[in-house]
């Protein structure tokens, strides 16, 4: 099985970016399917333990302009 994520038909397969794993990764990083960036995936036994050390795109977003949104 090859390790780079594909697609077969209308099914987007991913499996696991670890060495010798056969599973099917559930955790993308770098995966932007609208840019065709496919990303590398990790099923939860490889999940790397810094995957969760990113911060939230929520916290990168700028803030809301106190008017914005208002109809006048």
């Amino acid at each position: 099985m090859s390790k780079a994520p594909t697609w077969h038909g209308p099914h987007f397969l991913h499996p696991c970016s670890a060495p010798g794993c056969e599973s099917e990764g559930a955790f993308g990083e770098g995966v932007s399917l609208r840019r065709k960036r496919l990303g590398r995936w990790w099923c939860r036994e490889h999940l790397p333990k810094t995957f969760w050390d990113h911060e939230p795109a929520a916290a990168r977003m700028p803030e809301k302009k106190s008017d914005q949104g208002r109809l006048l």
